[in-house]
């Protein structure tokens, strides 16, 4: 029996644009992670019973959470859109590319109509002092 020697090049993803994109949008849920993995030692810092250290770790008043929350914000919204555009793709009818640019952009327009709607009433509700 022969053996088939069947090797891969390092970066065969980098030779079709869909892969680059999937590539993409599986790395920027790295930065969510980090981004969660942060956001929960925050919370652990925030409620321990030493006063002061929990008014030190208050992600308003450090500049690290700040920097954190971004890259998860970045992470969030490149994985957001780069999902919001393979949903057209996936659907089970045949569409036009015109339909289906249609449709990704009713989508992301979905998408920031509910972040802003969240972020008026959950964020501001939340930390209004």
């Amino acid at each position: 029996m022969r053996q088939h020697d069947n090797k891969q090049e390092p970066l065969w993803w980098t030779k079709n644009i869909t892969y680059v994109t999937y590539m993409v949008r599986e790395g920027s849920s790295l930065l969510i992670g980090v981004y969660a993995l942060f956001s929960i030692l925050y919370i652990l810092l925030f409620y321990t019973p030493l006063e002061t250290l929990a008014k030190w770790a208050h992600p308003a008043f450090d500049p690290l959470y700040k920097v954190i929350a971004m890259i998860g914000l970045a992470g969030a919204i490149i994985h957001s859109i780069t999902w919001l555009a393979v949903m057209p793709t996936i659907l089970p009818l045949k569409m036009p590319k015109a339909a289906q640019y249609f449709i990704t952009l009713c989508l992301i327009g979905l998408w920031l109509a509910g972040s802003y709607y969240l972020s008026k009433t959950l964020y501001y509700s939340c930390f209004n002092y």
